[in-house]
């Protein structure tokens, strides 16, 4: 699901580049809405650096599980 939110954030992300190199392109540029843009961008650059995280600490957190030991198996 992580991974899908990334992929989803990463779409997002991209339109809105292309949202704002539009917005320059015309003119009068609307200096507000480009504004609201690029805070928009950060925003979801920070939620995908935040799932990156998390998906990280998930993987560490796999891999330095202790495994369980099985007191009902016959040596």
């Amino acid at each position: 699901m992580a991974l899908a939110t990334i992929a989803y954030l990463a779409k997002r992300y991209t339109a809105l580049e292309t949202e704002t190199a539009d917005a320059l392109r015309d003119r009068p540029a609307d200096d507000i809405a480009i504004a609201h843009r690029e805070y928009r961008k950060l925003t979801i650059a920070d939620e995908i650096q935040n799932f990156h995280r998390l998906i990280e600490r998930h993987v560490r957190r796999l891999i330095h599980q202790p495994k369980a030991i099985d007191c009902c198996a016959n040596s």
